[in-house]
């Protein structure tokens, strides 16, 4: 059997597939959708309910500007993200059959004494290269966008793009539409174990995993346990 064969023969018993996913959370639904758009057999697995830790608990702010510090890879990578979301919602909606409650509400950065107006401003500036709209409130324009604000707000920063969502809504609607296209999503199934392998020359071949049930996974495996898994390293043979 060549490199190639091996990569797309999963498991070894009643089952196959090209991709095993490690975590039914957000990020292994939305690896998993992906997947099966660009044509790919996946397979996702989790101990427990699919979407019911981390994911359940996230409080869906789409805010990127908040944890920029400066230009680079990493600013780069959220903003793009960011722009691409909203076209994203549509599309997954209608796939998944459900609404995530996406609102671009915008955002309020606020400073509360003289030293927090400092920072802020020149976390604006520090903003303002990523050709993001923002505008800079005193404290009674502040309070004239949004009435609840404190009365000691002494200014913010008002960023009109970012927005919130329903955050376990977003993974059940990933979770169904990569469903509908034909991805497995396996419940209450631990994984056991992973074994990674390489060649005479040192190349990652497919990784070798196990179930609680028995099955035998041999192939490409992608690690989407999230803050909660009970799993110490993503290089461990361990339970999940």
């Amino acid at each position: 059997m060549n490199d190639k064969d091996k990569t797309e023969s999963i498991f070894t018993m009643d089952q196959t597939t090209n991709v095993a996913i490690v975590g039914g959370g957000i990020s292994g639904c939305a690896i998993a959708y992906f997947l099966r758009k660009a044509g790919v057999d996946v397979t996702v697995f989790d101990q427990g309910d699919i979407g019911a830790e981390a994911s359940s608990a996230a409080a869906g702010i789409l805010s990127p500007l908040g944890s920029l510090s400066g230009p680079g890879p990493f600013a780069d990578l959220l903003l793009e993200s960011c722009s691409l979301f909203a076209d994203l919602i549509p599309e997954l909606e209608t796939a998944g059959g459900i609404s995530v409650e996406y609102t671009r509400s915008g955002t309020l950065y606020i400073a509360r004494s003289p030293h927090s107006i400092h920072n802020l401003r020149k976390r604006m500036q520090e903003w303002q290269p990523h050709n993001q709209e923002m505008y800079w409130f005193d404290g009674n324009q502040a309070r004239d966008y949004e009435p609840a604000l404190a009365l000691d707000v002494m200014a913010a920063v008002y960023a009109p793009r970012e927005g919130q969502l329903k955050a376990p809504k977003l993974t059940r609607a990933y979770a169904r539409a990569a469903t509908a296209l034909g991805a497995t999503l396996r419940d209450h199934t631990e994984i056991a174990g992973v074994q990674r392998q390489a060649s005479a020359r040192q190349r990652a071949r497919p990784s070798r995993a196990s179930t609680s049930s028995s099955r035998r996974a041999r192939g490409r495996h992608a690690a989407a346990r999230g803050s909660i898994s009970r799993c110490p390293s993503s290089r461990s043979a361990a339970r999940f």
